[in-house]
């Protein structure tokens, strides 16, 4: 479950920046199922998720197995729009039982 966790999405150009690796070196990981592949954003564009490739910069310098990293990130993806709604739920609980402590005082 993804909790606490912001979702965001880069350009291609950003990620180019933050990997240490080229362009077609990119498709290449992505072709073999060794970096998240990316989202649509529309009829010509796409992005990636900024949690995603973070974890592949963390299993890259930690030496842990891409293909099995980047399966799970798939899988996770299937979770997002449920996680987000259980994590906002879960501020305005928290917000509303902070509202009625205040009224209680």
């Amino acid at each position: 479950m993804i909790m606490n966790r912001l979702i965001k999405i880069e350009r291609k150009k950003q990620i180019l920046a933050r990997v240490p690796f080229s362009k077609a070196t990119l498709h290449r990981y992505i072709n073999l199922g060794k970096f998240p592949p990316s989202i649509p954003l529309g009829a010509r564009s796409v992005g990636f998720l900024t949690h995603e490739v973070d974890a592949f910069i963390a299993a890259l310098a930690t030496g842990q197995n891409l293909e099995v990293l980047v399966e799970e990130l798939i899988k996770e993806r299937k979770h997002l729009v449920s996680d987000l709604l259980l994590q906002n739920k879960s501020i305005q609980s928290s917000g509303s039982s902070l509202a009625s402590k205040e009224d209680k005082q």
